[in-house]
């Protein structure tokens, strides 16, 4: 599941959110669309397991999601 909203939104929203994702099934892969690097250690722990931006590889990201889910 991909979270995408602003990095403001993100502060209050993304952690409870995901928490209650993962909650109900903690093997969904939770992404958050953006990179809020002041909460990134928050939001790990929370359960968000990855950030996909525009500064992110595309190709080393795709691949790591094409591993985990066995494409």
């Amino acid at each position: 599941m991909v979270i995408c909203s602003s990095d403001e939104e993100y502060t209050t929203l993304a952690g409870p959110l995901t928490e209650g994702i993962k909650k109900g099934n903690k093997d969904i892969q939770v992404i958050i669309a953006g990179y809020p690097k002041e909460i990134i250690e928050s939001l790990k722990s929370a359960g968000v397991d990855d950030f996909i931006h525009i500064k992110c590889n595309v190709l080393e990201t795709l691949k790591k999601f094409h591993k985990h889910f066995g494409i």
